[in-house]
């Protein structure tokens, strides 16, 4: 009796399983790392803004002005609402205000801010902003100095955005703490 030798190679439907097992690791892959993508991203700008306000604290002390004094602005960020802000010039007058800003308070330090100059924009490529009230309403106003990024989507005053509270400068005493 002569026996069949069996064929060599795959049939279609082990190849089609193949791919689907291919396509099924590969799409887990994607969003495990898209997720890894955004969590390094919202940790970036927690630390940018963190090195920021630690920047205009010390400006502030050694200038013993209030942000408002220091940048000559009491809304940088004001040009940049209803905008999508990613990718926007760095000709663009909101760019331009938080430029300004920052060099303004490295000026007020003392050798002036290092790495300042690399804090320009947030992980989706919008600029950061600041929105100076201490002191807007005189000495007894407890307001308080914001720094933000946009967050993903470009668009200020939404729900992903990052909003932080500067702590007040010397002189505000009086004000409740953060």
């Amino acid at each position: 009796m002569k026996r069949m030798k069996s064929p060599k190679g795959f049939t279609f439907i082990e190849l089609l399983i193949v791919i689907a097992i291919i396509g099924t690791l590969a799409s887990i892959i994607l969003v495990t790392l898209g997720a890894a993508r955004e969590k390094a991203n919202k940790t970036k700008v927690h630390t940018e803004l963190k090195s920021v306000i630690s920047a205009v604290t010390v400006a502030r002390f050694e200038a013993q002005k209030t942000l408002i004094e220091i940048t000559g602005s009491s809304c940088s960020n004001c040009p940049c609402h209803s905008i999508d802000l990613r990718g926007i010039p760095d000709t663009h007058v909101c760019q331009k205000k938080w430029d300004q800003a920052m060099t303004k308070i490295s000026d007020e330090v003392k050798g002036g801010v290092e790495g300042i100059d690399e804090l320009k924009r947030d992980p989706w490529n919008s600029p950061y902003m600041f929105d100076e009230n201490e002191g807007e309403h005189g000495s007894d106003s407890c307001l308080f100095d914001h720094i933000k990024s946009a967050g993903p989507d470009g668009f200020t005053e939404t729900a992903d955005d990052f909003f932080y509270r500067i702590p007040h400068s010397e002189g505000f005493d009086h004000c409740p703490p953060l």
